[in-house]
């Protein structure tokens, strides 16, 4: 799940968790922790490099609040999204479902085309503060317990509660983040898959005297993703309320929801945006 600038990333949601649950049968023992996890790390790291095949559009939704808790200014912005090797590119296509201006679109334009011009000579962006809330990262970066089965849209879900281990070696602003999460995980028991996923901050969490970060406790996140025409599981939701200098946008207070759809698998070679070269598949793999 990679969600920049964050974000990132993350839901009042349309999902696969969208109905009231009903316990499964209780008395059905759980699979193997062990095993289990070995299945989902596996095929979480495989989905989020398979992604990279596909391109979609993303709706991302701000709602900052003022100090008092009330609605200080709400703006939508879409983007068309794919990746270019194991970047995500975005190309912006509406303001508050207004088209952007032919101006504003040519701006964009060269902006995308220089970008993917970058990523093609091998360079890498900088985003300084940003943070790739990775779900496969998690996965190994927390505890989990209390293992339970739920049937969800008639589909057996393994829910545990997990909490970061501050044992786990970590990589980055990303990791140090994530380590610091606790919350509750399902897990699709058929396809072994996250379907969703929802933490929040237990602490406050500061780098360079809250300069760099400083992301408030209580800031918290639902992340969900779905089948797609039964071929692979992709995001589709991401919910986040945070008070902080990173997540979503810096120096935001509020809610910030993204919404993932009208995937669309990239062919063998495919002109992804006017005036950008064709990109081949290989080029849209992660490093």
């Amino acid at each position: 799940m990679h969600l920049r600038p964050l974000l990132l990333a993350l839901l009042l949601t349309v999902s696969v968790m969208a109905q009231k649950p009903a316990v499964s049968d209780a008395a059905a023992p759980l699979p193997d922790f062990a095993t289990l996890f070995a299945g989902v790390r596996a095929h979480q790291d495989e989905l989020e490099s398979l992604r990279r095949k596909y391109i979609c559009t993303m709706q991302q939704t701000a709602d900052e609040l003022d100090k008092d808790g009330g609605s200080k200014k709400q703006t939508t912005e879409e983007y068309e999204v794919f990746f270019l090797n194991g970047i995500e590119v975005r190309r912006h296509l509406r303001h508050n479902g207004k088209e952007l201006s032919p101006s504003e679109a040519k701006k964009e334009q060269e902006h995308v085309d220089k970008e993917v011009a970058d990523l093609k000579a091998g360079k890498r962006p900088k985003h300084g503060g940003d943070v790739n809330l990775s779900v496969s990262r998690l996965l190994k970066l927390a505890t989990f317990s209390n293992g339970r089965r739920i049937r969800v849209n008639g589909r057996d879900q393994i829910f545990y509660d997990f909490t970061g281990n501050p044992k786990a070696d970590t990589n980055g602003l990303s990791d140090e983040i994530m380590r610091r999460l606790d919350g509750t995980v399902a897990i699709d028991e058929q396809d072994q898959v996250v379907s969703r996923l929802e933490a929040h901050l237990g602490s406050d969490f500061k780098i360079g005297g809250g300069m760099l970060a400083n992301v408030h406790k209580g800031s918290r996140f639902t992340w969900t993703q779905a089948p797609v025409r039964g071929e692979i599981w992709l995001p589709e939701t991401l919910d986040v309320n945070v008070d902080g200098r990173v997540l979503l946008f810096k120096g935001f207070q509020g809610a910030g929801k993204q919404r993932f759809y009208d995937y669309r698998k990239l062919d063998a070679t495919v002109t992804i945006l006017p005036d950008v070269t064709k990109v081949s598949e290989e080029e849209a793999k992660p490093e």
